[in-house]
């Protein structure tokens, strides 16, 4: 076997090498790359590359070395634990402003919902329930028409949200309401000054067990039969003789009224005081 010759650019650029030695062809820095120029000291290779350059990319060998900025601005150069501690002491913050938030906006719903719901509860809790149902208009119409021509004060006993005080105001009546429910007086009184009757309502937040009728010409009650008996005893006791009772939705069991208005929910009846005394 004839070995092999070794080729032509092998064989000079060993020589070349040779007659070179250790020498290290002069190079330039242009984008990131580093440029080598063969000159004419190694005719061959210069002659083989036809005067090209050869270039070695650098980009791998640059993310393992500072970055120019680092290199420049010493103090731009940070502990890697450091940095990579703080990306857990802001999650670990935000977590614990969470943990605070969410517990301090169900607490503050349930204390607001406490605050809304209570008083509209409550009265269901008491010996008398004596809820709160809104008057129809039908209802407020026939209450009006039971006290047409009469004069003197009127108060409604459990007053709501006062659209019988109001509406009374408005057909001249001076009128009180009593209600249990904070909301609802509130409600009432700014209802009163929407309507331009501010001036002749008055509402109190009061227990009707613990009010004197006796300066009222005019009751308006929306009861409940449970506590029909005990009102009549009450207003038997205090109501001066030209006084008038109206009933709305429940009739006073032991009376005879002198009128009755409406029909099914909406009816009313009306009793004067001097009637249920002298039935006595």
């Amino acid at each position: 076997m004839v070995p092999r010759s070794p080729s032509r650019f092998s064989t000079r650029s060993s020589n070349s090498r040779h007659r070179t030695g250790s020498q290290i062809p002069p190079a330039s820095r242009e984008n990131g790359r580093v440029h080598f120029r063969l000159g004419n000291e190694q005719p061959e290779i210069s002659r083989f590359l036809a005067g090209r350059d050869v270039l070695m990319d650098l980009s791998s060998a640059a993310r393992t070395l500072p970055s120019l900025d680092t290199m420049t601005h010493p103090s731009l150069d940070t502990d890697t634990d450091t940095c990579s501690e703080e990306p857990l002491i802001a999650s670990a913050g935000q977590k614990r402003r969470w943990g605070l938030l969410v517990p301090g906006l169900v607490g503050g719903s349930l204390v607001a919902l406490y605050a809304l719901a209570t008083p509209f509860v409550a009265p269901a809790l008491r010996r008398v329930c004596l809820p709160f149902v809104p008057a129809t208009p039908r209802q407020v119409e026939n209450v009006l028409r039971m006290v047409q021509g009469r004069s003197g004060l009127l108060v409604d006993v459990g007053s709501g949200d006062g659209r019988i005080v109001t509406a009374a105001a408005k057909q001249g009546f001076r009128a009180v309401g009593y209600e249990l429910n904070p909301w609802l007086v509130w409600f009432s009184r700014y209802h009163a000054w929407r309507e331009g009757v501010q001036d002749l309502t008055t509402f109190h937040l009061s227990d009707l067990w613990k009010v004197n009728f006796s300066q009222y010409s005019n009751v308006v009650i929306f009861g409940v039969p449970q506590m029909m008996p005990l009102l009549a005893e009450k207003l038997e006791q205090e109501l001066a003789e030209d006084a008038r009772v109206v009933a709305c939705r429940f009739p006073f069991p032991s009376w005879k009224p002198d009128q009755v208005a409406g029909e099914g929910i909406d009816t009313v009846w009306a009793y004067d005081a001097r009637s249920f005394r002298r039935g006595r």
